[in-house]
């Protein structure tokens, strides 16, 4: 129960695949759990076997990225596994540890890549060292921009060529000079050639035609060697920062072994339990259920499953066509008053449970029609010593009939509390104690019943209005708050101008406005009711209206049934007095006439205050039936749900057997 109204439980739907071999566990197991509401199991949609072949897809790229991660891990480590696997929760075990795995190979990445481009320019660095180096000896320690510059007028270039190549370029290209030679290894050759600027665009055509190389060196003021020690700085700074690089990589690894290895585990039971069940479902060797689970129960049902058996796969589902139950979830005492509900009608799905304000109404209309704290005291009494034994229950240990024990125990504390409110025990008062409600007076009884009936109306009317909204039921709307605003104008009015009370602490001349705000609140009810039924609705808003005020004049019920059980008590007990007072004065024998008087009235006020309480509480009962089922409920409850029904084997101990 969520206080002033609730809403039925929350519920998914699930559907549970497994090997036909275990059916008969998963259905004992299932019936033991008690929280699955069966659907019919139609044919597993295309759709669903190709969501179990995504996740083998899903599994195939897990691997992927755990054989990527494994391919930088050092040497073979035998790992731990020290954090429980959960395969109850395979499904979100394993995308979680994907997750991770995922953040580690993009994290890894960065790294690589870092380690990479350095060293790409290591070796860029280092082979143009090692040219410099050949060239020293051959052509002295020039500077740089003599091997390598783009003038106006010249061009120089240092290239890298094989041996047998250079005569092939000197006949093709006659104006371009060779300054100097430098042997690499035995097949190559560094060349610094020297032309004029309109060569060099044949020289560069020349060398992509041999595949040769033209090396590119900065156009720097430096000498060879010079630049040489530069490039051996750079080169040496280049390697440690690569080796830091790779030690970060291998502490990276070596921080997320554990998962890399839980990874591991969780592909192969995934992998195996995914494949298992979509074979069974190909192959049709399967066992499928689907249907409603609450919210609240979803876990423990998964961990019982998958603890249980090897081969089972739960998942939930967006279901199509399939109107979830209602499953009630109210606390006592309000769950006893779930059978009221029932026969209304249990909430569809989205719509709220009355069941609250039925107990709320309840409680107060009982409470107030029967009013006496002796008979409230008498009805718990009975229902506790009495009821089971009289033998008008064939089975006094149903649900059912428990249940309906609890509500009208309920119903005769309800009674005491008025009880008390009115000083009322059957039919006498306590003296020197005013009560709260004087049942002895007609008129203030009535007018609170006029008030709570004015009360317990406009709530269902407000309830509606925000039923509408919620629906989005534009001509309900209008309507429902048409006649609020018509009549909580109006009613001031006419108390002020019929009755001279002023009900709202505002200005004489304001009580006139009100009358015109009635008026708009009708014209909104008007266009409402056209909204709804069109040339109908501009006569049936009369209608809404009257019915307003036969609603509300409903409820002097409540006074009239505990107007007459409070006087009908009175008066057996002054019926018994009076029988009383005839024996002692019809019979002359003292003592004796006082005894048989006494037994006399007793016997009569105990049968004829039992006949009133009975009468009582039927009466009590089935008008607050009347005032919640016709004056309340229909304005904005709808009810025609379907009840959430378990599967569940429930052992009674107590059957009746025959049929006599």
């Amino acid at each position: 129960m969520y206080g002033f109204i609730s809403y039925p439980e929350r519920l998914k739907y699930v559907r549970i695949i497994t090997l036909k071999d275990y059916t008969d566990e998963v259905t004992s197991s299932l019936h033991e759990l008690g929280v699955v509401h069966i659907e019919e199991v139609r044919k597993i949609p295309e759709q669903d076997l190709a969501s179990l072949r995504s996740k083998l897809t899903l599994a195939d790229e897990f691997i992927k990225i755990v054989r990527f991660i494994e391919g930088y891990v050092d040497s073979a480590k035998l790992v731990e596994v020290k954090s429980d696997l959960n395969i109850a929760e395979l499904e979100n075990e394993f995308l979680k540890v994907l997750h991770s795995i995922k953040s580690l190979k993009t994290r890894m990445e960065v790294v690589i890549s870092n380690v990479d481009g350095l060293e790409a320019k290591l070796d860029e660095y280092s082979a143009v060292a090692k040219y410099l180096r050949a060239l020293l000896p051959k052509c002295g320690n020039t500077y740089l921009s003599n091997l390598s510059f783009e003038g106006d007028l010249l061009f120089a270039k240092l290239v890298k060529v094989k041996h047998d190549q250079l005569d092939n370029i000197k006949n093709a290209l006659r104006g371009v000079n060779v300054v100097c030679t430098a042997g690499i290894g035995e097949e190559d050759l560094l060349v610094n050639f020297l032309g004029f600027r309109d060569d060099l665009g044949k020289l560069k055509e020349f060398m992509n035609e041999i595949k040769g190389e033209i090396i590119e060196l900065p156009s720097l003021n430096l000498t060879i060697q010079d630049f040489i020690n530069d490039l051996d700085t750079k080169i040496v700074n280049l390697r440690s920062n690569i080796e830091g690089l790779r030690a970060e990589l291998n502490q990276l690894i070596n921080k997320n072994l554990e998962l890399i290895a839980k990874a591991k585990i969780l592909h192969e039971f995934y992998v195996e339990r995914v494949e298992n069940i979509l074979n069974s479902l190909i192959s049709e060797y399967s066992y499928v259920v689907e249907g409603w689970v609450p919210e609240r129960n979803y876990e423990n049902l998964t961990n019982t499953l998958y603890s249980r058996f090897k081969y089972i796969y739960v998942e939930e589902l967006k279901p199509i066509n399939v109107l979830p139950p209602t499953k009630l979830n109210n606390a006592s005492p309000v769950k006893y008053f779930e059978l009221v509900t029932r026969l209304y009608g249990i909430p569809k799905h989205g719509e709220w449970d009355p069941t609250a304000l039925i107990t709320y109404s309840f409680f107060v209309f009982f409470g107030l029609m029967t009013a006496d704290v002796v008979y409230g005291v008498a009805l718990i009494l009975i229902l506790k010593y009495v009821m089971d034994k009289i033998g008008f229950i064939e089975n006094p240990y149903s649900e059912g009939y428990l249940n309906l024990k609890k509500m009208l125990f309920t119903l005769g504390i309800s009674a005491i509390v008025f009880g008390i409110l009115t000083n009322t025990y059957a039919g006498y008062s306590i003296p020197y104690y005013t009560p709260v409600i004087n049942v002895a007076e007609p008129l203030p009884f009535i007018s609170l019943a006029l008030l709570i009936g004015l009360v317990h109306v406009n709530l269902a009317h407000f309830l509606g209005l925000v039923r509408a909204v919620k629906t989005l039921d534009k001509s309900t709307l209008l309507s429902e708050l048409g006649l609020l605003i018509a009549e909580f104008a109006a009613l001031p009015y006419i108390l002020y101008y019929f009755l001279k009370m002023k009900p709202l602490p505002i200005s004489d001349m304001y009580y006139d406005f009100l009358l015109y705000i009635s008026l708009i609140g009708v014209m909104v009810l008007v266009i409402g009711r056209y909204l709804s039924l069109r040339s109908v609705g501009l006569f049936l808003w009369l209608f809404d209206v009257t019915g307003l005020l036969g609603d509300i004049f409903s409820y002097t019920r409540l006074a009239g049934i505990g107007l007459a059980t409070y006087l009908m008590a009175r008066n057996f007990n002054d019926l018994a007095l009076m029988a009383a007072n005839a024996i002692i004065a019809n019979v002359n024998i003292p003592v004796v006439n006082l005894l048989i008087a006494s037994i006399t009235a007793l016997a009569i006020i105990l049968l004829t205050n039992l006949i009133n309480l009975t009468f009582g509480v039927i009466g009590s009962f089935v008008h607050s039936l009347r005032l919640c089922f016709v004056e309340f409920l229909p304005k904005f409850y709808e009810g025609g749900g379907k009840e959430f029904k378990p599967l569940k084997i429930s052992l009674k101990r107590f059957v009746l057997v025959g049929t006599g």
